[in-house]
């Protein structure tokens, strides 16, 4: 099948999803280009902000790995933010991804444009782009929260990653949540308007998740799946004294490495030759410019 293969799915097809015909109002024509979502393969969206911090990239790139491993596809928007890497870190991981998009899904249509490329590699990647849009319709406003419906009703469960209050992610979860499906989202710091609409979930309800073994228990499926919490390469007793300095600079926020310099009382040459190596034992992480955070 080739990229500019564009197929429509009636209500009545073998393949229709099983799941998204059990919700409201779900749409009866589908278009998409690629391979419909299997019924073998369960799914979980992963929705969020479309101004996601580096915090949210970290949490996306902790979480969707295990989740691919555990043998789920993810869904999302193929918009700016998470749902991009959301899409992007599951290729790879090796797994399979799905887009649903509130426009058409011919190139042309494809909002946002710079993304025809990730959408091309989610068709190559075994994943589909989908919409109840037919193929030259522009992306409006209004089409996005009917997107978000068949995002949610498409899936098991519904995890959100950073978004504001007032978030059209929080429909998504909101739709899930009156389709009985399971609504999971990750906490942040209470300082950050992107935790604002999580932090707001799970006052609703919502399940906690700071690692993914939190969603694979509530589906029953770890131990099915032999899924164990991600171990780094070292021990906090295996630290030597300027790993233990420079740990106690670091959060999730980036810190530049003459702040880091300054605070642990390191000179540049131990600094250097420390953050390597902690970079390798997986206890830091080098995010560019000269900017470290602690690695999960």
């Amino acid at each position: 099948m080739t990229h500019s293969t564009i197929c429509e799915l009636r209500e009545d097809e073998s393949i229709y999803p099983t799941l998204l015909k059990q919700s409201r109002n779900y749409p009866k024509v589908l278009y998409y280009r690629g391979v419909i979502p299997s019924e073998s393969q369960p799914r979980i969206a992963i929705v969020g902000t479309r101004v996601m911090s580096v915090y949210g990239q970290r949490v996306v790139e902790m979480l969707v790995p295990p989740l691919v491993r555990a043998g789920y596809a993810t869904v999302s928007g193929l918009a700016y933010g998470v749902d991009s890497a959301v899409h992007k870190v599951t290729i790879d991981a090796g797994g399979v991804t799905h887009a649903v998009l509130g426009c058409g899904i011919d190139d042309e249509s494809i909002y946002p444009s710079v993304h025809r490329p990730l959408a091309h590699a989610i068709i190559d990647n075994g994943g589909c782009v989908l919409s109840e849009f037919p193929p030259g319709t522009r992306p409006r406003r209004e089409f996005f929260p009917m997107r978000n419906r068949i995002v949610a009703g498409m899936c098991k469960g519904v995890l959100v990653i950073e978004a504001p209050e007032k978030s059209g992610t929080l429909i998504t979860a909101f739709i899930a949540l009156d389709e009985n499906r399971e609504v999971f989202a990750v906490p942040g710091p209470i300082t950050h308007r992107n935790t604002k609409g999580t932090h707001k979930l799970l006052r609703l309800g919502a399940h906690i998740v700071t690692s993914a073994e939190d969603i694979l228990n509530v589906f029953g499926d770890t131990a099915a799946h032999g899924i164990s919490p991600k171990k780094r390469g070292g021990s906090a007793g295996a630290l030597s004294a300027e790993e233990e300095k420079i740990i106690a600079c670091l959060g999730d926020e980036p810190i530049h490495i003459d702040t880091i310099m300054e605070q642990a009382r390191l000179d540049i040459r131990a600094i250097n030759s420390t953050l390597g190596v902690m970079e390798l034992k997986g206890y830091v992480r080098n995010i560019g410019q000269m900017k470290y955070i602690r690695q999960a």
